[in-house]
């Protein structure tokens, strides 16, 4: 009879979960401080996390519980990316433990380096997979995946700073000091 309450109520729990998900929304996107890129070039890219008003999503270390952001990279073959930085997050308590994390929205910074030998006019294709946990009285868990396609500038053309990406680290906790290492 216990283990039958005990399956009934994580059956529930999980029910439960789904009915808040269909509500509570959460999404990321990605994002380039370029609009095109060169071989053999470092591209600052920025994932950003959006959190529900009220809820919370956990940091690089998210304390005594919880989950950081899970980040997958797939890319053509000799592309490499570096560690993700976080901004500074919030402390967040209560009688189980304290957290680590960001409410509304947090934006996690990158570089990605491009090999030097491509061939000409080939465009670059970055897939992320991210899996994260918002929280507030329960935890929600969410999946989605993103794709930064970017176009190889042309011959003697400079590479042009995409509209908006001051706006977007500023909006996700950085500062330009921050993001200037």
């Amino acid at each position: 009879m216990k283990h039958m309450f005990v399956l009934l109520a994580a059956v529930g729990a999980l029910m439960l979960q789904d009915v808040y998900a269909e509500v509570i929304k959460s999404s990321i996107s990605i994002h380039s401080a370029v609009k095109t890129f060169k071989p053999g070039a470092a591209i600052p890219i920025a994932l950003r996390i959006e959190v529900p008003e009220g809820w919370y999503t956990y940091a690089e270390d998210p304390g005594d519980a919880g989950m950081p952001p899970d980040i997958r990279f797939h890319a053509p073959e000799g592309v490499e990316i570096g560690e993700w930085k976080f901004p500074p997050h919030k402390t967040f308590a209560d009688s189980v433990g304290t957290y680590y994390g960001f409410t509304e929205e947090v934006v996690l910074l990158n570089v990605i380096t491009i090999p030097q030998e491509i061939p000409e006019n080939v465009q670059f294709k970055g897939v992320f997979r991210v899996f994260w946990m918002i929280c507030k009285d329960l935890c929600l868990p969410f999946h989605d995946r993103v794709t930064l396609m970017l176009p190889q500038a042309p011959e003697g053309e400079q590479l042009q700073e995409a509209e908006g990406w001051d706006e977007l680290l500023q909006a996700g906790g950085w500062s330009k000091e921050e993001n200037a290492d």
